[in-house]
């Protein structure tokens, strides 16, 4: 078995649990804790978002491989997080799965985008809804602009800036890299975000 640096620490007893916490005072400058979550960010709920590892399981098979979950608290289309621009999600759980290939939103997420963003776009027809075989997305012309998308997680925010949001098609036209499927109510954060945000 290969296990990682946390576990190793932990099989030869010089940490007691098999936990890290962070803190970043800078661009520069920060800290990481090994063993202990220290007191000041466990009793501090404002300003330390609080993600879990999950175990993969399939068919009742557990894998090695683990994915992170967070609560993700709103979401905007801003160039500047904008409280008065916010799509206010309280507590609705998100998972971190770079494997997928897709970034699946749930439906009435991605409904409310389409009717509040892409709504002129759709009536002009420079965009059209595209649906691929279980998913759903947005297809547009090359000129068609968004402002950046941000996810809320506590007092934290991962942008994706606006020229991120696209798939390059043929012909220059684009597609949107947020997905919904049909009855879906969770965020899955795939390899299409993964790959392009910034905190």
């Amino acid at each position: 078995y290969k296990f990682s640096f946390i576990q190793q620490l932990y099989a030869m007893k010089i940490i007691p649990h098999k936990v890290f916490a962070q803190k970043y005072h800078n661009a520069t400058n920060g800290e990481i804790t090994f063993g202990e979550i220290p007191k000041y960010i466990v009793e501090d709920y404002t300003n330390y978002g609080r993600c879990k590892a999950l175990d993969k399981v399939v068919s009742g098979v557990k894998f090695k491989n683990k994915n992170w979950q967070c609560r993700l608290s709103a979401l905007n289309f801003a160039d500047v997080f904008r409280n008065d621009k916010v799509y206010r999600l309280t507590n609705k759980k998100v998972s971190f799965l770079e494997f997928r290939k897709r970034t699946l939103i749930p439906e009435y997420v991605f409904n409310y985008f389409k009717g509040h963003y892409f709504k002129p776009y759709l009536e002009s027809k420079q965009c059209s809804i595209v649906k691929k075989k279980k998913y759903t997305t947005i297809k547009c012309a090359s000129d068609v602009k968004i402002d950046n998308l941000n996810f809320v997680l506590g007092d934290w925010v991962m942008t994706v800036s606006n020229k991120d949001l696209w798939k390059p098609l043929k012909n220059e036209e684009k597609e949107l890299i947020l997905y919904k499927k049909e009855n879906y109510d969770k965020f899955i954060i795939g390899r299409s975000i993964l790959s392009h945000f910034h905190m």
